[in-house]
């Protein structure tokens, strides 16, 4: 029997999404795939995300919970109705169990965990969290200042993720789901666990806000939208290829789409700016999109600027990715 169990949840990660479409660009997932076992396995009814996470983690079918969505009602009317939240699971979960068994545990944005329960380890709370500033989201208490001092303020959820900001939504989920996973590698190395069971919520809000925009069957998918990849992706260029114009009007070179991870093999990156600082911090259009690329990059990264747009300071987000070389009229100068 294995001593161990890592538990890596991704919500609304459809199966034909991940083990079919973008297979071929999940690298870790599809090593998993190849390496182990894996399979389709039946979810409850209704098959969301509240109540299946409970479900999941205690055995027990929504009838025997009591509660079949976030909104449930408090009683036999259809006025009073309340969020299902960790008080609304009557019943132990996994992590409960092996807590009274005396086996350290690892809880981390698992739907249903605000308010948090004390475990024999750590439990930092899930997206029904109202407030990080406010509310109490970690058990023990002083987790909290222990994740903030890393990561700076934690992100259980986006704001507004039906808004018509994409651009800032995609931002924010990006960033939301880089701390989370920053969050799991510290506790993955300084807490002792034998079951670690993590949820992340960026997938969700991802398909709540962009479905229609990379499913090639819904009835408003757009052929060439610009959010149909999320991020930039990347074509082989050739001096005789043909441009076609993107759906941002932007030339660009046509022929298969090589993904995100194509970035990883460049031996250089050179990018554009409106200007540069000497930390190397890039000012561009505020869309995000080349910084969200940058973080798959594994060379050096250099900016292209007049000299008069090189900067001694220009304003930069966590999110943001400095680059290390510059290029101006006047020579190339290395970020120190």
């Amino acid at each position: 029997m294995a001593s161990k169990a890592l538990v890596i949840g991704l919500d609304c990660a459809a199966p034909q999404w991940v083990f079919d479409r973008w297979l071929d660009e999940l690298p870790t997932i599809r090593s998993l795939t190849e390496r182990g076992t894996f399979g389709i396995l039946r979810s409850c009814e209704p098959p969301i995300t509240v109540p299946a996470w409970s479900v999941m983690t205690s055995s027990r079918t929504p009838g025997s919970l009591g509660f079949y969505g976030f909104r449930n009602r408090r009683d036999h009317s259809y006025d009073a109705m309340a969020f299902a939240d960790s008080r609304a699971v009557g019943v132990p979960r996994v992590w409960d169990l092996l807590s009274e068994a005396g086996r350290p545990v690892v809880v981390l944005g698992v739907p249903q965990t605000y308010p948090v329960s004390s475990v024999n380890g750590v439990m930092v709370s899930c997206f029904l969290t109202p407030d990080t500033q406010s509310s109490q989201y970690t058990y023990p208490a002083e987790l909290k200042g222990e994740i903030e001092d890393l990561v700076g303020r934690y992100m259980v959820d986006v704001d507004n993720f039906r808004t018509e900001e994409k651009e800032r939504l995609l931002e924010q989920i990006e960033e939301m789901t880089a701390r989370r996973f920053r969050v799991a590698e510290h506790l993955l190395e300084t807490k002792p666990w034998d079951l670690f069971f993590m949820v992340e919520m960026g997938t969700d809000r991802i398909h709540h806000a962009f479905w229609r925009f990379f499913d090639h069957e819904h009835r408003l998918y757009e052929p060439g939208n610009p959010f149909e990849q999320g991020v930039l992706d990347w074509v082989r260029y050739a001096p005789d290829a043909r441009l076609t114009r993107s759906a941002l009007g932007v030339p660009e070179p046509d022929g298969p789409r090589l993904g995100p991870d194509a970035i990883a093999a460049a031996g250089l990156m050179i990018v554009p700016a409106l200007a540069i600082d000497q930390a190397g911090w890039r000012l561009g259009r505020g869309a995000g999109y080349f910084d969200r690329a940058l973080a798959y990059a594994g060379g050096p990264i250099c900016a292209l600027v007049y000299a008069d747009e090189l900067l001694p300071v220009v304003p930069h987000e966590d999110h943001d990715v400095p680059v290390d070389l510059v290029v101006t009229e006047a020579g190339i100068f290395r970020v120190p």
